[in-house]
């Protein structure tokens, strides 16, 4: 836990640096309440994506995740992680920046980075990669966030199953799993 906290307090300098250039917002609030799970019926987060096969072993997953909140409460500052298995094949493209592309690239509301720690190194070991918005971010009732244009190129070596879970996470301990997932079985 105190590598974890160690880690957090590693971004939050990054983000206060950034803060101080102009380049990124934060939240002020940091108060955090314990309130229960929203269940399906008040959020409802998805996959909606084609695959596009470049050659017999190579495939591209392009699409978007989408956010709905249906619920009374806002979700506030969504952080989403694309949980992979097998975990070699964690890859993710598409319209999602690096710390410095968000710190130096221009702000066009929303955007998406990835989150760059060595917890967030240790997490893509597992096949977790985190993704979180590069400016404060809160969908209200009726209001959706969409991940737009990602790319998750994947190359097979031999006859196996990618399986690609979607989670959100919230400031107000909310956590939120994706309805539906990506499952691919390839066949050599």
């Amino acid at each position: 836990m105190n590598a974890k906290a160690t880690d957090i307090d590693y971004d939050r300098s990054k983000v206060k640096s950034l803060e101080k250039q102009g380049r990124i917002y934060t939240s002020t609030n940091q108060m955090h309440t314990h309130k229960p799970l929203p269940t399906a019926k008040s959020t409802l987060c998805y996959f909606d994506y084609a695959i596009v096969k470049k050659s017999d072993q190579e495939f591209i997953f392009i699409g978007d995740f989408h956010i709905h909140n249906l619920s009374s409460e806002p979700i506030v500052n969504p952080k989403v992680c694309f949980r992979f298995s097998p975990p070699q094949l964690a890859a993710l493209k598409g319209q999602i920046f690096t710390f410095e592309q968000a710190a130096f690239g221009k702000q066009i509301s929303p955007q998406w980075m990835f989150v760059d720690s060595e917890w967030s190194d240790q997490a893509k070991e597992r096949g977790e990669i985190w993704i979180v918005s590069t400016e404060p971010m809160s969908i209200k009732q009726g209001e959706s966030a969409i991940i737009q244009r990602f790319q998750i190129p994947v190359s097979f070596q031999y006859s196996e199953t990618l399986t690609i879970e979607g989670f959100v996470y919230a400031d107000s301990d909310q956590k939120m799993k994706s309805s539906n997932n990506i499952i691919f079985t390839y066949h050599s």
